[in-house]
């Protein structure tokens, strides 16, 4: 196996790691992480750290927040398997970020 190929599949497995384990800890503990961004709104992080949250609303978040972490998965495996398709997939990553993160603050 190429070198370059292998130090990209390790430079992304960290990141997905590391976004990977950001989304656990805060599905474990409801809270994010302190250096995280996993949400990007302050507001949001300093309200999850200083407020209490409904059971429902909590989960509402944490599922949004799993379904966010899936999607920009798959969207980055198709991103880097198929050829001429970057500026739609560029295009579905922002929506999907940004429509989990205001729907994050529509909870608060």
């Amino acid at each position: 196996m190429d070198i370059i190929l292998l130090a990209i599949i390790a430079f992304f497995t960290l990141i997905f790691g590391y976004y990977g384990s950001m989304v656990g800890y805060f599905c474990v503990t409801g809270r994010p992480a302190k250096i995280d961004d996993l949400i990007f709104l302050k507001k949001t992080k300093a309200y999850l750290r200083e407020e209490k949250v409904e059971p429902t609303k909590l989960f509402k978040m944490k599922f949004a927040v799993i379904v966010q972490f899936v999607a920009f998965t798959l969207l980055a495996i198709v991103y880097f398997t198929t050829d001429g398709w970057g500026f739609a997939l560029m295009t579905v990553f922002a929506g999907i970020y940004f429509g989990t993160n205001a729907f994050i603050a529509k909870l608060i």
